[in-house]
């Protein structure tokens, strides 16, 4: 590309400038944007870290490979028996941990 002289050339370096910055009038995350007695106030988190609420599934969390329901259970066979179908008509998807049904 051959810039013919050097206003053009600035002109070109000035919008590619303003353009890369973004200056739009996108969503801000700033706290002073926010409506006065309106700022959003969060739990500052203690130094241990944030505490989860467990395992949200019943059975034990290293052998949960197949799941019926709120179960996990950690072979086919019996993931299966717990969904109560013949193991010749049990299927699962391929999420971790599997999602056992029936087929119909």
């Amino acid at each position: 590309m051959r810039i013919a002289c050097p206003l053009q050339g600035f002109v070109l370096v000035a919008f590619l400038a303003l353009t890369a910055c973004g200056g739009g009038a996108g969503e801000s995350s700033d706290v002073s944007s926010a409506p006065e007695g309106k700022a959003h106030k969060e739990k500052p988190v203690p130094e241990q870290g944030k505490q989860w609420s467990g395992w949200r599934w019943k059975g034990k969390r290293q052998d949960c490979f197949f799941k019926v329901g709120n179960e996990c259970h950690s072979s086919l066979e019996a993931a299966c028996k717990a969904a109560g179908c013949a193991k010749s008509s049990c299927v699962h998807d391929d999420s971790a941990p599997a999602v056992v049904s029936c087929e119909k």
